[in-house]
């Protein structure tokens, strides 16, 4: 007889190790454009410097808006000037209509009486229909007058979006990580001018193999090196699984979360 060793088969989970290379990227990353067309007076930042929410980072001409805004206060101005000016000729027009309309009594009992020709009444008759007809003129355009001065407060409204367009401020924390515009260069709508990141959450984009994906899931953890920094077994999670795979290499490109740590870079 020969001795053997006897083992019962059993599931286990058996732990399996794949290192692959990503990238670190910031969760937050915001291009600059301007909105309006013109010159840039200043740039206030260069690449590396880190701004606040609110920083003022570039500055465009502004002198085509402030011209509109000036305008379209004028214009505000303007219409309200001639709303006081119609309830003004309202007033007016309703006292003259009142003497119109008491003129005519008593040329009508006048007329009764064969006191006055024919002819008179007509006339006084024709004076109150001009003043009844001057009045409800009035009272159309005064009831006119609130659209165009609300059409106009429009107008302004936009001509100070449009001044604020003019001055660039980072929406949030950051680092500016590249500047493409100079003093003097004109701006032109869609032109990126800035390039800002978010310094506080990164992420490491790795792009798995189709045949790797069945082994990654949203939540789960993983660890990561980061050599360049010498950074060890960080506790990434995975936040994101393109559903979409890239045709040339037929991988899947996962996003996952980095803890918060100052040494961390895009690229």
């Amino acid at each position: 007889p020969i001795k053997v060793q006897v083992e019962t088969i059993r599931p286990q989970e058996v732990r399996s190790i794949a290192r692959m290379p990503g990238t670190v990227r910031s969760v937050l990353t915001a291009t600059f454009a301007s909105k309006v067309m013109g010159s840039v007076l200043e740039v206030r930042v260069r690449a590396g410097d880190r701004v606040k929410a609110g920083q003022l980072l570039v500055v465009i001409d502004s002198r085509e808006t402030e011209a509109m805004v000036r305008k379209s206060e004028a214009g505000l101005q303007e219409a309200q000037m001639a709303l006081q000016e119609i309830k003004k000729s309202i007033e007016a027009a309703e006292a003259n209509g009142q003497l119109a309309s008491s003129t005519l009594k008593r040329y009508e009992q006048l007329a009764a009486g064969k006191s006055v020709s024919p002819q008179e009444l007509e006339e006084v008759q024709v004076r109150q229909r001009s003043a009844s007809a001057s009045l409800e003129g009035l009272q159309a355009r005064k009831q006119q007058a609130p659209s165009r001065i609300e059409q106009v407060q429009s107008d302004l409204n936009s001509s100070h979006a449009l001044r604020r367009y003019t001055e660039i401020r980072s929406p949030f924390h950051g680092v500016i990580t590249q500047r493409q515009a100079e003093p003097g260069a004109l701006a032109v709508p869609g032109m990126p001018l800035l390039i800002v990141e978010d310094t506080s959450r990164y992420r490491l984009e790795v792009p798995f193999e189709e045949r790797r994906l069945t082994s990654v899931k949203g939540g789960q953890a993983i660890a990561v090196n980061i050599e360049a920094t010498g950074l060890a077994n960080l506790k990434g999670i995975v936040s994101e699984v393109e559903p979409s795979t890239d045709s040339a290499s037929r991988t899947y490109l996962v996003k996952i979360n980095l803890p918060a740590n100052r040494q961390l870079r895009s690229g």
